[in-house]
């Protein structure tokens, strides 16, 4: 169950669900995906789906009572196995006599206390949407009831371990990635085109809000733009509601020379972006583990990341990128500039970070390690 799923997003929770369900097909498992939706879906590729329709207020709240509803007709006809719950909303069942596993992408509780270090971000819409009572509550009830939890990250276990809940419920499941070929060069140079680029590439995706942390690449971007002679760009790919603020900014600083903006792109565009730019950038205040960073450095990119929450379990500092202190606009810019002024370095980098995905960052193993917890707790 996912209250998101692919095409309607493509967050690295969504992304997360529809691999592990396309590869657990492709294991002859059956699989059922409920998700919210705002048209109907059909079966594809043999997986079954129960779409529930979305309602302009209370989302999640609708979602979640009507999944129950489903949820328990398919108890009572004894067809499911498993319930796995990809985010917090295992609480539906808690009384129920089924396995049931959660995947928890990360904390709302973690975020919440990044936040209170950048005190004019509480009251954003945006950390009122993701870490109001409801949800805090929906991820206390939910990591208390299901059998086993799934946790991306070292970092996120940790934090789950704190708040009372045994070492033995809990599995860390480092997420996949998909190994895809490089564009050709005809596509790079009409996608260059596109988007008035002719020299090095600064990659960001993801949704622009306070805890991606977008302003401060956008202001280390402003320090560097007498400091770097040569041309580049800053790619930013996604929407949010700190896009005005960002606009802003740029606008103030007499900055839109070095910014293209990508609202929506398809997920095989997307792949050719990674390729294209020269090295990609994360500055979030909090990830659980920061699904575009594997991404990018499986098409063989430098990534540079802050030092919190599941991200230096993937980003080894100086060898396939860079790690820098929260909110720290002296030390991102510094990083950036050394990057794309070392040819060397980028390319070496980038090999290191390609290596690393191949050995601990796939699909097939996620699904094998999932497969395996499904095992433990049917026992």
């Amino acid at each position: 169950m996912s209250y998101t799923y692919p095409p309607n997003t493509s967050g690295g929770g969504d992304i997360y669900a529809y691999n592990i369900v396309e590869r657990l097909k492709k294991l002859n498992h059956e699989v059922l995906v409920i998700t919210s939706s705002s048209k109907p879906k059909k079966d594809k590729n043999g997986i079954h789906y129960i779409p529930i329709r979305n309602i302009p207020f209370f989302r999640v709240q609708n979602f979640l009572s009507k999944a129950k509803k489903y949820c328990h007709n398919l108890l009572n006809s004894k067809l499911i196995d498993i319930f796995h719950f990809n985010g917090p909303s295992g609480c539906v069942f808690y009384k129920k006599n089924l396995p049931t596993v959660m995947t928890l992408h990360h904390s709302v509780l973690s975020t919440l206390k990044i936040l209170f270090q950048y005190p004019s971000s509480l009251f954003s819409i945006d950390t009122i949407q993701e870490c109001n009572p409801f949800n805090i509550w929906l991820e206390s009830k939910s990591i208390k009831s299901v059998n086993r939890i799934i946790a991306v990250s070292h970092h996120t276990a940790s934090q789950i371990k704190g708040r009372g809940v045994p070492e033995k419920r809990i599995n860390v499941v480092h997420n996949g990635i998909d190994f895809f070929t490089a564009p050709t060069k005809n596509e790079e140079k009409k996608i260059k085109q596109k988007l008035g680029i002719s020299g090095k590439v600064i990659l960001f995706v993801g949704r622009l809000d306070q805890r991606k942390g977008t302003i401060f690449l956008v202001k280390a971007i402003n320090d560097l733009k007498n400091k770097i002679k040569q041309d580049f760009k800053c790619v930013i790919v996604g929407d949010g509601p700190q896009k005005s603020h960002i606009m802003n900014f740029i606008k103030n600083n007499n900055l839109w020379s070095y910014f293209s903006f990508i609202n929506r792109i398809k997920y095989k565009e997307l792949r050719k972006l990674y390729y294209l730019c020269d090295l990609l950038v994360l500055p979030s205040l909090y990830e659980g583990l920061g699904l575009v960073l594997l991404e990018a450095m499986a098409s063989k990119k430098p990534v540079i990341g802050t030092n919190s929450g599941g991200i230096p379990e993937i980003i080894k500092h100086g060898q396939n990128g860079y790690l820098i202190p929260l909110g720290s606009i002296e030390k991102l810019s510094f990083a950036i500039k050394k990057i794309l002024l070392n040819e060397v370095l980028a390319k070496k980098m980038g090999e290191v970070g390609y290596k690393i995905t191949q050995q601990k960052f796939t699909w097939e193993r996620a699904v094998k390690e999932t497969l395996n917890i499904y095992s433990q707790i049917q026992k």
